[in-house]
């Protein structure tokens, strides 16, 4: 467990210069943030509330979390990722920490709120990383996970074919069914509140520009990201092709 812990930290130290270039551009940063506000607008909205980034990687999402809450915390296991934060959002963030997460370094029932966006895939053990969450969520507390998908059999071949030829992964990566990830939930003790398909279209092209370059040299990308927006709103609600999304969202809460 340690070696993969180990391999994870030196991944993301190489991978700082990869993320630059999945949120640098203009059409990029419009995207994420468009996924960043469909997680949060499954958040309560008190501005209160203590708030977890778990995974929070160089803080793509704390960026909007911080305009919202005014208790925002980040947790990641790279030193170098946290280190790699604006310096805009760490003077705005109330607290960035290095943790792994499947041990927060927190005290149990410290949040109200915790969000893990593309981070849990990441862990060898998601079931003993959402038992730690659930020790540090209140009563009443809320998560929403943003995590890859593997219901769609349309995408097993690419999403292997990315995990498997690309040096941006390790062996622990996975896509996850949803059903185990509500049964993983639901096993814990959370109520599940609110689920749906994301990503489709837009999710390969404008969200993981470093692994498929193609719109950075498109004319008018920040106007075709918009349509591409407007066509993945209309695929998450059309019965079979919602199937065929990347990523999951999950709210879960703590009764």
């Amino acid at each position: 467990m340690k070696i993969e812990k180990s391999r994870e930290i030196k991944l993301h130290r190489n991978l700082i210069k990869e993320y630059k270039v999945r949120y640098g551009p203009n059409f990029c940063r419009l995207y994420h943030h468009h996924w960043n506000n469909k997680i949060i607008s499954y958040l309560p909205r008190n501005r209160n509330l203590s708030v977890l980034d778990c995974g929070c990687g160089s803080g793509i999402l704390l960026e909007d979390l911080v305009n919202r809450y005014g208790t925002v915390t980040g947790v990641d296991i790279s030193s170098e990722m946290i280190g790699s934060t604006d310096p805009s959002i760490k003077e705005k963030t109330t607290n960035l920490v290095i943790g792994d997460g499947e041990e927060l370094p927190f005290r149990k029932e410290s949040f109200d709120i915790i969000l893990c966006r593309g981070s849990l895939h990441h862990l060898p053990s998601p079931a003993k990383a959402l038992r730690d969450i659930y020790i540090s969520l209140k009563p009443g507390g809320c998560l929403v996970l943003s995590e890859p998908c593997s219901d769609s059999l349309l995408l097993h071949i690419p999403r292997k074919v990315i995990i498997d030829k690309s040096a941006k992964f390790s062996d622990t990566h996975k896509a996850f069914p949803s059903k185990e990830l509500t049964k993983l939930l639901s096993g814990l003790g959370f109520t599940i509140r609110g689920k749906e398909r994301f990503g489709f279209l837009a999710f390969p092209l404008c969200g993981l520009v470093d692994f498929l370059p193609v719109m950075k040299y498109l004319p008018f990308n920040v106007y075709i990201t918009k349509v591409l927006i407007m066509l993945d709103e209309l695929f998450s609600h059309i019965p079979f092709i919602k199937r065929q999304s990347w990523h999951i969202i999950i709210q879960a809460v703590k009764v």
